[in-house]
Parts: C-alpha cells; sequence; structure tokens
C-alpha cells in the first residue's frame, strides 16, 4: 500500500525548463528571496534583472541545467545550477536557486529537485557541489544536510550605515 506521499511524488514531474516557464520562475523571486532575505526591497528592476538572467540558461547549453517541477499542469518548484571550472578540483556544480511553492513544501518536491540536478552534475563529471544557504532557514538546512550537504565554510558579512556616514561627513 502505497502513502499519501509517495503516490504525491510520483505525480510530480520534473522536466527542463522552456522558455513559456520563465514569467513563472521570475513570478516565484518574490517569495524565494523575501523568505530568505526578509529585508529585502524586491523592485521591477530587480525582477527584470532576474528574468535576464535565468534567460542566459538558454544559451548556456551543456554548462547549465534549470528543472521545473509540475504536477498536472501547475508548476510547483524549480531548482537551477551551473557547471563550473574549479582550479583546485576540475568541474564543480553550483545550485543557483532551489524552490518550491508553499503549498508544495515538506512533501518531497525539492529533494526530487535536488536528485535531479545531482544526475546532471554527475554526467557532466562534476567533483562537488556547492550552495549557498541562509543561517536561518531551517527547512533548506534540513533539506541539504539529508541530501549529504555539510558545512565547509563561513561567509561574513559587515554592513555600514550610509546614512550615519553621511551625518558624519564621511563620503
Amino acid at each position: 500500500m502505497k502513502t499519501r506521499k509517495l503516490e504525491f511524488l510520483e505525480s510530480v514531474v520534473i522536466r527542463e525548463l522552456i522558455p513559456e516557464d520563465v514569467k513563472w520562475v521570475v513570478s516565484c523571486q518574490q517569495d524565494l528571496y523575501s523568505s530568505n532575505f526578509p529585508r529585502a526591497k524586491i523592485t521591477k528592476r530587480f525582477l527584470h534583472s532576474q528574468e535576464e538572467w535565468i534567460q542566459e540558461h538558454f544559451n548556456l547549453g551543456q554548462r547549465s541545467a534549470f528543472f521545473i517541477a509540475h504536477r498536472g499542469r501547475e508548476n510547483i518548484g524549480f531548482i537551477w545550477g551551473k557547471v563550473f571550472d574549479n582550479l583546485l578540483e576540475g568541474f564543480e556544480g553550483m545550485v543557483l536557486q532551489n524552490y518550491v511553492s508553499r503549498p508544495w513544501r515538506s512533501k518531497g518536491v525539492g529533494r526530487k529537485l535536488v536528485i535531479k540536478l545531482e544526475e546532471f552534475f554527475k554526467k557532466h563529471a562534476v567533483n562537488k557541489i556547492s550552495l549557498n544557504v541562509t543561517l536561518d532557514n531551517d527547512s533548506a538546512l534540513f533539506l541539504y544536510k539529508s541530501c549529504g550537504f555539510m558545512p565547509v565554510r563561513y561567509e561574513m558579512e559587515k554592513r555600514f550605515d550610509m546614512q550615519q556616514d553621511k551625518e558624519k561627513g564621511i563620503d
């Protein structure tokens, strides 16, 4: 007897991005960025640059993979990755974006997308896969750790208060 989750996952199909999907992917950027960067201000200019960036996928050929998860006629998630030449270790895969629409989260769609991208990377002789994830995105951290990813470095930031600098006369 199949579980509901298994039945659901069997109904999810992973396919390659087609040009008609780009607008939907761009429409997901607001949720993707605001859930990872709560203070992010998503502007029309930003969304336009995201659309151009996503369109580049079609020009990159075999060095880029962009998969859409859909169920029936509804797109419910996507993952995008690229292959880079790593001077130390040969080819490296980088997960650029991974997104699952809110109603479909924690149902295995993200894992199914990661597995599909891993298959692509293996076919392209990738030695390792890297990605960035926000520290407080617990569900993404759980997903990636359960898929075998592990932290290997810290990314650090220093923020400047430009208004305060102006008040102090610092340009």
